[in-house]
């Protein structure tokens, strides 16, 4: 059992991380797109702002943004979406008690997705 609950975490927390700047748009008239899907807002608008920095970085210039757009997607009501996920990270923090808590809390959080669209417009410009 805990071989499994293992595999689950570490798919998760591999398929979870950001790699560089994968989301991000490039546009032809110099106006670049970043779309992250995250499961909270202020993290996802970090991921979102990081890649474009991450971007503009390979051309030597700074991320500026011209527009942010943050869009809860979910079907659940948006309330209940913040506290069942709430209710996973106190289920995996009392994982190390039973690995039927801790595997069903990482199955929850699987199974709620990742509900808020992050979108932002963003140029390179000269540091």
């Amino acid at each position: 059992m805990k071989i499994l609950f293992l595999f689950a975490f570490t798919f998760v927390n591999l398929s979870s991380s950001c790699a560089h700047h994968r989301n991000v748009r490039p546009g032809a008239s110099r106006i670049h797109k970043v779309v992250v899907m995250a499961d909270d807002k202020e993290c996802g608008t970090q991921d979102a702002i990081a890649e474009a920095h991450h971007f503009c970085k390979q051309y030597k210039k700074s991320a500026a943004f011209v527009s942010e757009k943050v869009e809860y997607t979910g079907d659940l009501d948006e309330s209940a979406y913040k506290l069942a996920k709430a209710g996973t990270q106190i289920g995996k923090i009392f994982g190390g008690l039973s690995d039927a808590i801790g595997f069903g809390a990482q199955s929850a959080e699987i199974a709620l997705g990742k509900m808020y669209r992050i979108e932002m417009d963003f140029e390179c410009s000269a540091f």
